[in-house]
């Protein structure tokens, strides 16, 4: 049968059943711990009947059982599907509906959630574990996967934005999974891959490279909430390899890293010369490895290495060229070739490509078109544009609507259709301008139905509670009608520049309260007048990036650490300043 991931991680744990697979915290997992629970998953699931090629929900937060829960989707014959604790309920039950999932791994708080449907929900570790002595790797354990001879079906299905209001599900085969993961374990040695910090989301393909891979070559998987939590791991020391989203990467370098990180792995973001100059800046860094891909292409389709001397080049770091099999052309708007030096669409074809949509056959023949070079085989058309010198490749921006917010790949007609639906809203439009910091913010902008007025506050209100946080406008202006260019179309650059706030914010009344202001105007960029305790954090601009400022503040100032979920579970000010003083009391309670 083809090889898949399960099989190659049982493999691993004969040759190394003892060793550190995976740390949490203060908690270690050997590879014969980690191969246990996965058992255990897969047990629990066959015994539901979960079959071959399956989709199975996995929406687990960043603790012990998500990654041996992964493996136990894969073991019992079936493809995980991703969730995120933190999305909002219509998100998750959008996904059970569209993957049609009838189980889902879940933690015990979330059985009763009403997004599950019909799903059943399943805590994974409710089953029993293996016998210590039993590695779950014998001669057997190969095939142990509930209908192995299922070979290359899908390994996993990872949502997208999608730019009709739609998410829409990429699905990724075995051989896809295996051939990025091996491709990987040839490219980092043993020792680069010996501490893999895993911060990236589930949901986000780059973390398929952050746990597989180490798991594949020995090393340990050092499992964190964010990039930005390193500084607070307790085993942060350890950590050889990181992968981050230049914009995260930007923050965590206003401190040093850990002396014992090696290599560095930028991705989801155009990697500027100036931030390759901080990451080499840490003398413990010894290589630099830009990749570029985008989910269809199983994460990584172009890499680039990036040395001390490329940075006193007269251009950017480039994308660079095609691993692991991959095909790369630039060809015009016809699919026709470009010349060496002109530009145009990077194509990709090869093994990477995925095999489509979820249930979008329209839209799998409109994205992944024969190759013209070779039309037995299909390619993707990235929508990247790109100039292509000596085979090797310069990220020039999109040629679409389509913009990353922090590594996040967001289709803003996505949001123009949540928006355009809420009630009261005839049209909307939403633009992703860069602010003064250099960080790219969603701002919508509507028109409305009558002459009622558009609350834009409820609508914001309205969009929080339907997506997720990456994806809700940190502004919303409304219009008497949205500007239109001579062909009818909405003239975006004539849309005018949001006015600040006028409302009179209500001043602190504490002095937890009154630090707190400061904090959250420091990583807003913003005048501690102008925020009031009663302003939540998004409706300011926050985001998951300046969230972590916020904590990153917090860290040396309270000696305290701050999860950056505690911000978006109590996103207005008095109610976060409570809850971080309930967390300091309590740790000072725990010292006493």
């Amino acid at each position: 049968m083809p090889d898949r991931i399960e099989v190659a991680f049982a493999r691993q744990v004969r040759r190394t059943p003892d060793a550190d697979a995976l740390v949490v915290g203060t908690r270690r997992f050997t590879y014969r711990d980690v191969d246990a629970r996965a058992d255990a998953v897969a047990v629990q699931l066959r015994g539901q009947g979960v079959g071959r090629d399956e989709y199975v929900g996995v929406c687990l937060d960043r603790e012990e059982w998500l990654i041996p829960a992964l493996l136990g989707v894969l073991r019992a014959g079936a493809a995980y599907v991703p969730m995120d604790p933190a999305h909002p309920a219509e998100r998750q039950a959008f996904v059970v509906g569209d993957a049609r999932l009838r189980h889902v791994l879940v933690d015990k708080r979330q059985v009763d959630a009403a997004w599950l449907g019909d799903a059943r929900p399943m805590v994974p570790g409710d089953g029993p574990l293996a016998s210590p002595d039993d590695t779950g790797a014998d001669d057997s354990a190969d095939d142990s996967a509930g209908d192995p001879a299922g070979g290359d079906g899908p390994a996993y299905l990872i949502y997208t934005s999608g730019s009709t209001g739609k998410p829409k599900g990429v699905v990724i085969n075995h051989g896809q999974t295996l051939n990025l993961v091996r491709w990987a374990v040839q490219t980092y040695s043993a020792g680069e891959l010996r501490g893999t910090l895993a911060s990236t989301s589930v949901c986000f393909d780059v973390s398929v490279v952050e746990m597989f891979a180490p798991l594949l070559s020995g090393g340990t998987v050092i499992l964190a909430d964010s990039l930005l939590a390193l500084a607070d791991l307790p085993a942060r020391d350890e950590v050889t390899f990181l992968n981050g989203v230049p914009s995260v990467l930007a923050v965590l370098l206003g401190s040093p890293l850990p002396p014992s990180v090696r290599t560095v792995s930028p991705a989801g973001e155009a990697l500027t010369r100036a931030l390759a100059r901080r990451v080499y800046a840490n003398p413990g860094v010894t290589r630099l490895v830009n990749c570029y891909g985008p989910t269809e292409c199983t994460t990584y389709c172009l890499v680039a290495e990036v040395t001390r001397a490329d940075l006193e080049a007269a251009h950017e770091p480039p994308i660079g060229a095609p691993i692991a099999g991959a095909v790369a052309s630039v060809r015009d708007e016809q699919g026709r070739p470009v010349p060496d030096g002109a530009v145009g669409e990077l194509w990709i074809a090869g093994p990477v490509v995925s095999s489509g949509y979820l249930d979008r056959p329209e839209l799998t023949a409109e994205r992944f078109p024969p190759d013209p070079a070779d039309p037995a085989r299909r390619a993707y058309r990235t929508g990247d544009l790109v100039r292509r010198v000596d085979g090797v490749h310069h990220y020039l921006g999109r040629s679409d609507h389509q913009v990353k917010i922090r590594g996040i790949r967001v289709e803003l007609g996505e949001v123009e259709a949540f928006l355009a639906a809420c009630p009261g809203v005839q049209h909307a439009v939403v633009t992703a301008p860069v602010d003064a910091g250099g960080d790219r913010r969603l701002v919508g902008y509507v028109q409305g139905t009558g002459p009622e007025p558009i609350d834009a506050n409820r609508l914001h209100d309205d969009l929080s509670r339907r997506l997720p946080a990456h994806l809700v406008p940190s502004r919303i202006v409304v219009l008497d009608e949205l500007p239109l260019g001579p062909t009818g179309k909405v003239d975006r650059a004539a849309l005018p520049v949001p006015d600040e706030p006028t409302r009179e914010p209500i001043p602190p009344r504490t002095p937890v309260e009154q630090f707190m202001v400061g904090v959250w105007a420091e990583a807003l960029g913003v005048a501690p007048e102008t925020i009031g305790v009663d302003d939540q954090f998004i409706r300011l601009g926050g985001q998951s990036l300046t969230a972590a400022r916020v904590v990153a503040l917090l860290r040396p100032a309270l000696d305290l650490a701050v999860p950056v979920r505690l911000l978006f579970d109590h996103p207005v000010l008095a109610d976060f300043a409570a809850a971080v003083e309930e967390l300091a009391l309590a740790q000072l309670a725990r010292q006493a």
